[in-house]
């Protein structure tokens, strides 16, 4: 019975995907009906952009986190959310003079472009990382997936009774408040002691302690979210029906949501049941490896309605390129999920940052030199080149850590 108990609790984890599966479904082609294919384009770029500023605020917490909460207490972890939320709130600062000094003396055109990049770069105070930690998918539900979509659905009434596409931002911005608000409530009621205080030293220490993770997740929304920009800038007329692809294939990556969020809690509960790091990460590698090529072929028959349904039918792609972004959504996956389970188990954290250093320089050499000559189909191949190299760096770095533990079992033994 406790067996059955445990799967129904897993089952939750399907519920946020489902939920921000049917906002976008719903958001998505009635923003472009609304604002017009050229209009979703500043709205997907404001994304695109804001992506960086969620890795900048959210300090690799998403990344170190999870692992983090499981080792802890549950006063531990009271402290570690009220240091996440100054730490993030401090990062975030810069960005919001930055966001303000661009709405002063940009042009009014670009008023939608900034402030959905600034209202997206606030997705790094999500919760999600925490209940992650804790393996609640229920919380991460009720708390995180069902606030950001109020908020989203409440932008996007914004849009259509105005024509505005700033609603759409403000309903964001509504969402991720509420969700932050909640999450820290969560943690601050399952706390045993009441007077769980925090320092400013501490404070400051966790910019460190989370600095590699930061990278590492900054390095992945990179080769995400790269293209859009760099297409957007040297790519001429392929611009435009690239945003709504590339879009298409970030909603197609949230089916996986729920795996990654399954793996990420089992791994955690792993490491709280006291289970060995190189076990843990070797089950966790090979469940990626499986799930990510299972995912990457189920994407193949969805790959063209999805197109079709989010852009009003204004978009159409060949059979390249379906299995283009059938399989760049199964790298993505994959990539998405090594470093949080399995090099930071194995405190090989470093091979990924190379990896993916080394894969975003030959992406925008080959986006840059090809310039006006560019396709959808090259880009989108370009993508899963990029995703390609960063898994090789690593997998070399698990089978560094598993050479490595051999080596010293052989000089115990």
């Amino acid at each position: 019975m406790v067996g059955m108990g445990q799967v129904k609790n897993k089952i939750w984890y399907l519920a946020p995907t489902a939920l921000t599966g049917l906002t976008s479904i719903l958001c998505v082609p009635l923003l472009i009906y609304i604002l017009g294919p050229a209009g979703w384009a500043d709205l997907a770029l404001g994304q695109a952009i804001g992506l960086f500023g969620t890795v900048f605020v959210s300090l690799g917490w998403p990344v170190t986190g999870p692992a983090l909460i499981a080792r802890s207490s549950a006063d531990e972890r009271y402290r570690q959310m009220v240091i996440s939320l100054w730490t993030r709130f401090l990062m975030a600062l810069p960005l919001v003079v930055i966001g303000a000094v661009a709405l002063i003396y940009w042009i009014p055109q670009s008023q939608v472009l900034v402030c959905t990049a600034l209202v997206s770069a606030f997705l790094g105070f999500a919760p999600s990382w925490y209940f992650l930690g804790i393996d609640d998918p229920k919380g991460l539900f009720w708390f995180d997936a069902v606030a950001r979509a109020t908020g989203t659905l409440g932008g996007l009434v914004g849009v259509y009774a105005t024509h505005d596409a700033r609603f759409y931002a403000f309903g964001l911005f509504c969402g991720i408040v509420v969700a932050a608000t909640s999450g820290w409530a969560k943690a601050r009621g399952m706390r045993a002691k009441v007077g769980v205080g925090v320092t400013a030293s501490e404070v400051f220490k966790a910019f460190k302690g989370h600095l590699r993770g930061l990278t590492t997740n900054a390095l992945y929304i990179s080769i995400a979210s790269v293209m859009l920009p760099l297409v957007a800038l040297f790519g001429g007329p392929v611009y435009v029906v690239f945003a709504i692809v590339d879009k298409v294939q970030k909603q197609l990556l949230t089916v996986s949501l729920p795996i990654t969020q399954m793996l990420t809690g089992r791994m955690a509960g792993d490491i709280e049941g006291g289970n060995g790091a190189l076990a843990v990460a070797s089950r966790s590698f090979k469940a990626i490896v499986v799930a990510g090529a299972i995912l990457a072929l189920c994407m193949i028959p969805i790959t063209p309605w999805a197109v079709q349904l989010m852009s009003v039918g204004s978009a159409d792609i060949d059979l390249v390129q379906i299995l283009a972004v059938s399989l760049g959504v199964g790298l993505a996956f994959i990539l998405q999920c090594l470093p949080v389970a399995v090099l930071v188990v194995l405190k090989r954290l470093g091979y990924a940052v190379v990896g993916m250093i080394v894969s975003l320089l030959i992406g925008i050499a080959s986006v840059v030199f090809i310039g006006d000559e560019l396709n959808l189909t090259f880009i989108l191949w370009v993508q899963c080149g990029m995703y390609a190299v960063s898994i090789v760096f690593c997998w070399a770095g698990f089978h560094n850590a598993k050479r490595s533990f051999h080596s010293v079992s052989s000089v115990c033994s």
